[in-house]
């Protein structure tokens, strides 16, 4: 997962490990104080994905569904490093909106030229399931998807790319929102 700006919450099921939202994680203190001190400020989230940190109450260490977190003041110039270590086939659908798009979509789309993205520019979508159908099927012969936006962007990509059983990254656009991690996809019933 790459993430540009944005803070993010941890969320997911409670099973053998995982965390939920409102639960917490207490850091070593003085490790935090040191790596903050370096200017390493997603210390804690490094923790976590790399299995570092322990449930508190089990003393097991706690387990996520994601590779990677990265969190930076910018991307630009980073994403085909970024996307090349997460071991993507070829083509990739690039999904975004118009204003993602333009936002950030065209210079992930030039940066990642050797993956053969296919943009797919969804014209004011709803996160329901028949724009998640529509977008599988748009995503037919992608060997992986990246999501350039936020909360309806990313939970279309994520839910299309779980029916089709494809990996997926995402370019996230807005701090507002902490579903970038979250194992689950905010979909309307029709």
């Amino acid at each position: 997962v790459a993430v540009e700006p944005v803070v993010l919450g941890m969320e997911g099921a409670r099973d053998g490990g995982r965390v939920r939202m409102n639960e917490v994680i207490q850091p070593n203190r003085a490790a935090l104080e040191d790596a903050l001190a370096q200017g390493r400020w997603n210390y804690l989230i490094d923790d976590i994905v790399a299995g570092r940190c322990q449930d508190p109450r089990t003393g097991r260490p706690v387990t996520l569904d994601l590779d990677r977190v990265v969190i930076a003041p910018t991307l630009d110039g980073a994403e085909a490093d970024l996307v090349a270590g997460l071991g993507f086939g070829a083509p990739l659908g690039l999904v975004a909106d118009e204003a993602t798009m333009e936002a950030m979509g065209r210079r992930i789309e030039r940066a990642l030229q050797r993956h053969r993205p296919k943009p797919i520019v969804l014209d004011l979508p709803h996160a329901d399931q028949p724009t998640v159908a529509a977008l599988a099927e748009r995503l037919d012969g992608c060997e992986a998807a990246i999501a350039v936006g936020s909360g309806t962007i990313n939970d279309l990509t994520k839910a299309a790319c779980a029916h089709l059983g494809l990996p997926y990254c995402v370019f996230g656009t807005a701090a507002s929102m902490n579903g970038y991690t979250s194992s689950t996809a905010s979909i309307s019933a029709p």
